[in-house]
């Protein structure tokens, strides 16, 4: 393995990471009784089920189809406005009266199978954000794989004016993207940044 070749000639720790970082490998550190001299020797290099396998990169190439259920029979289904596009657009099922500063959860008639692997983002539409002020409060909205519910879109009205949600009007986009695989892993210390600690506001306006 080219990383346990480099892993024999590192002397940092950060330059220790870089490498095996990129061979999807767990870093778990033993107890050292000086830290701020800490030698690749003090740590364990362990593979876990999160490292990427050759099926995880295959699925990455893969057509996923996203199955659709209509729920009421006038609902649309979504589709993009052009093929390269990255999003599918979702249409209202209802009428809907938008006040400004409301907020309303708009159903789309349908409900949709997302592959185990994968998740929808539910979008703005750019259009409307910008002609009226309407945009999705939680964006993106998140569809785990495992639900079977409508998909409803949470708009909410920033503009000055009522905004009228038309039946079969496009309200927002779903975009389907990978979730990968994530431990959590509980440390007592964490790496340094050049960051640090620093919170909101820390690097500017």
């Amino acid at each position: 393995m080219a990383a346990k070749k480099s892993f024999e000639n590192l002397c940092g720790v950060a330059s220790l990471c870089n490498i095996l970082s990129n061979e999807n490998l767990l870093i778990s550190p033993r107890k050292v009784s000086r830290p701020s001299r800490v030698h690749h020797r003090y740590y364990e290099v362990h593979r876990t089920e999160t490292t990427r396998t050759a099926e995880d990169v295959a699925r990455l190439d893969e057509d996923v189809v996203i199955r659709v259920k209509k729920l009421r029979e006038e609902a649309w289904v979504p589709k993009r406005a052009k093929p390269g596009d990255a999003a599918f657009d979702l249409y209202s099922i209802e009428e809907y009266e938008l006040e400004p500063g409301e907020r309303a959860a708009v159903c789309t008639g349908i409900a949709v199978e997302i592959p185990e692997g994968y998740e929808g983002q539910v979008r703005p539409r750019s259009g409307l954000a910008i002609k009226h002020g309407i945009t999705v409060l939680n964006a993106p909205g998140t569809i785990d794989s495992g639900y079977r519910g409508e998909v409803k879109t949470i708009m909410v009205n920033h503009g000055t004016e009522p905004f009228k949600v038309e039946k079969g009007m496009r309200i927002s986009q779903l975009a389907i993207r990978p979730v990968p695989r994530v431990e959590i892993a509980l440390v007592d210390e964490l790496s340094d940044s050049d960051r640090g600690n620093g919170g909101f506001g820390s690097t500017g306006v």
